[in-house]
């Protein structure tokens, strides 16, 4: 019996992955006041002059990357035709053109030009964004300093008075001095630990079903901690900094996930609750990580042929622009590839965080996540007020078979969804289950990799490695029909691996 795919079984893939969507705004300046909305940009808000944007390197506002990695990569649009510029009456625009001074940041190094939308143009349009990259420069002594200034120009050409305009924006890169990152911790230890999701080995149970069970978390994915308590030689274990964390990490986690369920498309977006994180605490010389993580999983109504949008970036890491979406023709970094079987065409979506879908979820659901490295539990029968253990119509204590044993990953069983499968019904072994019925626990185990260099070397940053697990309680949707067959209010497991950096 093929197990049917349903709308919420997504809801936590992508669920420690925090990237937040650039904010961009139209931006004028240079020229006559009567000629201002001839044309503009569409880009980050200026914070030199009116036109001007100085970028701190990593600085989410600005910085596509979102790393403090000695560049700046900021995406521009050109737009035309401006409403709601003061003093200033748009006409139809015949000509547009965008040049760059300079030219080129390097020998081999072009500036790329945002591409005006094609005239004639009578409302407001804005073209596809480029993306400006701007290398910090280093003294002789490696001392970061600000990059070359890059100025762009806009020229149109209207069909009123004034008859030629130009726009212009500038745009800088300089070193980060503390945008977008966490503050010192006041006791001398790691102000930061930074958790990266692992390519495979993960796997999210949901619901007493089975239908919602098996399904891997998105790699590349991160969760900022900002630190406290913790000291340089002494005290390891270290505490949270709740409203810091709250900064660093924005509302929307992570790319949306597409997912085909019963012919049904869904794009799923993850955000943060409020607050995103709480009680955390993470050993430095051990390792160890504990912690809520408040969730929120939007389900949005799309088509089978763009289950969710993609980025149109040749790899993961790289910039292109949404296909679609809330910000199509913006510009994007794909986060992971990921497969919607049973979509039309290529099963295969980049997706990006910053390709959200457009419109209205059709409903959200919130979980309250536990995690720990070490062993989480669940006991029933009936945990977490669920109306039934499992669907087996038997006993659950059969390893598993078909579709949950797509693949053998590391000697265990790996789901067609991408999951490490755990438990399955007995007369019906391709469908998984929580064997509570029998009053045995759910159980998830995690583990912790003692970072390096250890605790009391002073080199930063340490490297290392976990593995959160979780057996949480899920609670009911808004949409009866998905609670029925995912089965909620019920019980949901979670296991997670991540690679680990505490940052000073």
């Amino acid at each position: 019996m093929t197990r049917p795919l349903l709308p919420a079984v997504l809801v936590l893939v992508a669920l420690l992955d925090v990237h937040p969507v650039t904010a961009q705004t139209v931006v004028t300046g240079g020229g006559s006041v009567k000629g201002r909305c001839h044309g503009g940009w569409l880009a980050p808000a200026p914070n030199h002059g009116k036109a001007g944007l100085d970028c701190q390197d990593g600085d989410p506002r600005c910085d596509l990357d979102r790393v403090a990695n000695g560049t700046c990569a900021v995406a521009v649009g050109a737009c035309l035709h401006l409403d709601g510029v003061a003093g200033c009456s748009p006409r139809p625009i015949q000509r547009a053109t965008v040049k760059a001074m300079p030219k080129r940041l390097a020998k081999d190094v072009p500036v790329p030009l945002p591409v005006p939308p094609p005239p004639p143009v009578t409302a407001m349009t804005c073209g596809s964004d480029a993306v400006v990259t701007l290398p910090l420069r280093l003294t002789k002594k490696a001392v970061q300093k600000p990059s070359k200034r890059v100025t762009l120009e806009l020229a149109t050409t209207a069909s009123g008075n004034p008859r030629n305009a130009t726009d212009t924006l500038k745009l800088r890169c300089i070193p980060n001095a503390g945008a977008g990152m966490c503050g010192p911790n006041p006791a001398g230890g790691p102000s930061e630990l930074r958790l990266t999701t692992a390519a495979s080995g993960s796997d999210l149970d949901l619901g007493w079903t089975g239908n919602a069970h098996g399904f891997g978390m998105v790699p590349n994915a991160a969760v900022r901690v900002c630190l406290a308590g913790c000291d340089a030689t002494t005290t390891p274990l270290c505490s949270e900094r709740e409203t810091e964390t709250g900064t660093v990490n924005p509302t929307t986690l992570g790319a949306p996930l597409p997912l085909v369920a019963a012919d049904v498309p869904i794009c799923i977006v993850t955000r943060f609750g409020a607050p995103a994180l709480t009680g955390f605490a993470a050993d430095i010389a051990s390792g160890a990580v504990s912690g809520t993580i408040a969730l929120s999983a939007e389900l949005y109504r799309t088509s089978l042929t763009r289950v969710c949008p993609r980025c149109s970036a040749a790899a993961i890491g790289d910039t292109g622009v949404c296909d679609s979406g809330a910000r199509l023709g913006r510009a994007c970094v794909a986060a992971a590839t990921v497969q919607a079987p049973g979509a039309a065409g290529d099963p295969a979506y980049a997706v990006s965080p910053d390709c959200p879908p457009s419109g209205v979820p059709v409903t959200s659901l919130p979980l309250s996540v536990p995690v720990t490295t070490g062993v989480a539990t669940l006991t029933g029968p009936l945990p977490c007020g669920a109306s039934q253990d499992d669907a087996c119509g038997g006993t659950c204590d059969a390893a598993c078979a078909g579709t949950a044993c797509a693949a053998v990953v590391g000697g265990r069983c790996q789901d067609a969804r991408g999951g490490l499968s755990q438990v399955c019904c007995a007369t019906e072994p391709s469908r998984p289950c929580f064997p509570t019925a029998s009053g045995t626990p759910i159980v998830r185990a995690g583990e912790a990799i003692a970072p390096a260099p250890p605790f009391g070397d002073p080199t930063y940053p340490k490297v290392g490695g976990v593995t959160l697990a979780s057996a949480f309680c899920a609670p009911g949707s808004s949409v009866p029909l998905m609670d029925a067959l995912i089965g909620l209010p019920g019980p949901a497991a979670l296991v997670m691996p991540a690679a680990t950096a505490w940052l000073r």
